[in-house]
């Protein structure tokens, strides 16, 4: 897998905007729920303020007389873009901080070569732009997109992840980028999100044009020397 400018949520950020889903909240009140110390919070909140995912929403009178900010979780802010390239079509997938679906959109296509599917990515980067201006979604905010494309990834950096990787950031400036095939993004999906969430170890099979597989083992991805290790193969079948 490539990746380009990693990113990751940590923890305490998590923490706070899981609490900040149950509705509007103060910094004491988010301190209490949380169970964190205020200079900790101090150390998150300016981050996920400045990235429009948390804002001051108001404020609240206190016993005393005094007004604390309120501050709420904005459930229209993109977070992650997921991009899957088959031979037939291109789908995408826009999440928020908190993984709540805000756009779909799939594209047909014919490309049959690697350079074509890079311009098919091109194009339809272009009009998942015009899509999300229309419906006033600021794709600024995304901090990671993965790409998953329909062939065996090398285990090293190829010419072609190299081209994704320079189309996404061009269209996402403030994105991560992830590559990989599939099958590999497919088992992540499911190890992590899907039936097999609650297994350390598990094989993902997929039949789709051809029939291939990945291993988890002990909730790390198999992907070897070679980067196609734990994999039964891109075997086309009728």
């Amino acid at each position: 897998m490539y990746n380009v400018k990693p990113h990751a949520m940590n923890d305490l950020e998590k923490k706070v905007l899981a609490f900040l889903s149950h509705g509007y909240a103060t910094r004491n009140e988010i301190v209490a729920g949380v169970g964190v110390s205020r200079t900790q919070l101090g150390r998150v909140l300016p981050q996920l303020m400045a990235s429009g995912v948390v804002a001051s929403v108001g404020a609240q009178e206190s016993a005393h007389g005094r007004h604390a900010e309120l501050l709420g979780l904005q459930n229209d802010v993109a977070m992650s873009v997921g991009i899957a390239v088959s031979r037939m079509d291109i789908r995408c997938v826009i999440t928020n901080y908190l993984g709540g679906c805000l756009l779909k959109k799939s594209l047909e296509h014919s490309a049959i070569h690697e350079k074509e599917w890079l311009q098919v990515l091109k194009d339809f980067l272009g009009a998942l732009e015009r899509e999300s201006n229309r419906s006033k979604l600021d794709l600024s905010t995304v901090v990671r997109c993965a790409v998953a494309l329909p062939q065996p990834m090398p285990g090293e950096e190829s010419e072609l992840t190299h081209r994704v990787c320079t189309a996404v950031q061009k269209a996402l400036p403030a994105a991560s980028v992830f590559v990989d095939n599939t099958m590999r993004m497919g088992a992540l999906g499911e190890a992590f999100f899907g039936a097999g969430s609650a297994y350390p170890n598990q094989i993902y099979v997929g039949i789709s044009g051809g029939v291939a597989a990945s291993a988890i083992v002990d909730g790390r991805l198999i992907d070897g020397q070679g980067g196609i290790g734990g994999e039964l193969g891109h075997i086309s079948v009728p």
